[in-house]
C-alpha cells in the first residue's frame, strides 16, 4: 500500500494543479482532449472523494488490445491517492483493503479475470459509487467461526478492459467511459519510465487541506448539472464539476462539455431489451410516418431486426411484446385499420411519445 505523502508547506492554486496534470497527460497519453480534462480532475478527486456523496467509476475501454489502456493506468498510478492495483489481490482482501485504506483501485484486464474475481470486483464497483453503501460478506471472526461483516467500499475506481459490454447497465450508469483508440504509427509518445508524480501528489494534498471548508460549503450548496444528464449521470459528474469550479470558468466549461460529450458513452454497449425495442419502434414510426400499427406487424418488424436477433435471440410474440411495452405505460388497443377493412389490436404512434422522451436520447437536428 502506498503511503500518504506529507503535503507541501506552500499553498497552490487548483488551476495550476489541473494545468500541470493536463500537460503531463497530453505528453504521455494519446487520446481526445476531453478525456485528458476528465483524467486531470479525476486525479484531484482521488485525493478528496470523501467530501462527496458520489464517486464515479472511470472505465477505460478499447475495441482491441494495444490502445493505451495499461499505459493510462500507469499514468494514474503516478498521481492518484493511494493507488492499489488488483492484479495479485485475492477476492477476500479486496474488501479489507477498500474498507481499511480507502485506496484508488486500478483494475487492468478485467475481461480476462475469472468469474469469481469479476463478481467480487463488480460488487465493489456498484456499491462503491455512493458514500455509505457497504458490502456484506462472511468473514472469519476472532473465535475462528465465520460471521457476517460489512465492508465500506466507497471510493475511486479506474478499470480497463476490452469493451464496456462486460458490464451491466447498473455499472455503466455509474461510470464515465473513455473509449481508447490505437495511436497512428507516426505518432510518437515518450515512455513513462521514471515519471515521478510525487510533487503533484503533494500539491493535491495541500490544496485539499487548505480548502476543506470551501469544499464542504460548495458540496452543500450544489452546482449546475447539464440538463441532458440523467439523475444517475448527474450524480456521477457532480464531484468532477464541483472540483472544476475551483479552477475557474475555463475548467468548469471543459468538464461540463466533457459531461455532455461522454454521459452516454456506455449506452450502446449496455442497452437493454426494453430500450432496444423502443429504439426500433421510434425508427419504424418515423421512417414510415405511421399513425398506428398492429401488434402483429410491429412484432414481425422487431423480429426481423438483426441486432435484436443477435443480441437477444428470441422470437417476440404479440403477447411478449405487449408485456414489454406495458412496462412503459404503452397499452395495445383495438384499432380500426381502414386499409385492411378490419379491426386489430395495435398501438397508436402517439402512445409511444412519453416513453421516447423519457428513455431515449433525443434525435439529432435535421
Amino acid at each position: 500500500m502506498t503511503e500518504t505523502l506529507r503535503p507541501l508547506e506552500q499553498s497552490v492554486a487548483a488551476a495550476k494543479i489541473l494545468n500541470d496534470l493536463l500537460d503531463s497527460n497530453r505528453r504521455y497519453i494519446h487520446q481526445p482532449l476531453s478525456f485528458a480534462y476528465v483524467d486531470s480532475v479525476y486525479v484531484m478527486l482521488t485525493h478528496c472523494f470523501e467530501f462527496f456523496d458520489y464517486c464515479p467509476i472511470l472505465l477505460i475501454t478499447s475495441p482491441l488490445e494495444g490502445c493505451g489502456k495499461t499505459r493510462k493506468l500507469d499514468w494514474f498510478e503516478r498521481y492518484c491517492n493511494k493507488p492499489e492495483s488488483t492484479g495479485n489481490t485475492t477476492q477476500s482482501s479486496l474488501f479489507r483493503i477498500a474498507d481499511a485504506h480507502r485506496p484508488t483501485f486500478l483494475i487492468d484486464e478485467f475481461d480476462t479475470q475469472n468469474p469469481e474475481s469479476q463478481a467480487a470486483i463488480m460488487n465493489i464497483l456498484n456499491n462503491g459509487f455512493q458514500r455509505g453503501k457497504k458490502v456484506s460478506r462472511t468473514d472469519r471472526g476472532g473465535n475462528g467461526a465465520f460471521e457476517p461483516r460489512s465492508f465500506e467500499v466507497y471510493g475511486p475506481k479506474i478499470l480497463a478492459c476490452i469493451s464496456a459490454d462486460n458490464f451491466s447497465a447498473a455499472t455503466t450508469s455509474r461510470a464515465i467511459n473513455h473509449r481508447m483508440q490505437r495511436k497512428p504509427a507516426d505518432v510518437m509518445m515518450p515512455k513513462l519510465g521514471k515519471l515521478n508524480g510525487a510533487d503533484l501528489k503533494r500539491e493535491c494534498q495541500l490544496w485539499v487541506q487548505d480548502n476543506k471548508e470551501r469544499m464542504e460549503k460548495h458540496v452543500e450548496a450544489g452546482v449546475y448539472i447539464p440538463e441532458k444528464l440523467s439523475d444517475r449521470q448527474g450524480d456521477a459528474w457532480e464531484p468532477l464539476i464541483i472540483l472544476s469550479t475551483f479552477a475557474g470558468p475555463v475548467w468548469e466549461n471543459r468538464i461540463c462539455n466533457a459531461a455532455l460529450e461522454l454521459h452516454n458513452s456506455c449506452k450502446a454497449d449496455t442497452i437493454s431489451s426494453h430500450e432496444q425495442i423502443l429504439l426500433h419502434c421510434r425508427d419504424l414510426l418515423i421512417e414510415r410516418e405511421l399513425e398506428r400499427i398492429s401488434s402483429e406487424d410491429l412484432a414481425l418488424y422487431l423480429n426481423n431486426q438483426n441486432d435484436w436477433q443477435e443480441g437477444y435471440n428470441q422470437n417476440l410474440t404479440k403477447h411478449k411484446l405487449a408485456n414489454l411495452l406495458r412496462d412503459f405505460g404503452i397499452i395495445p388497443e383495438v384499432i380500426h385499420f381502414a386499409e385492411k377493412g378490419k379491426k386489430y389490436r395495435g398501438y397508436y404512434a402517439q402512445s409511444f411519445e412519453a416513453a421516447f422522451s423519457a428513455y431515449l436520447p433525443p434525435l439529432p437536428p435535421e
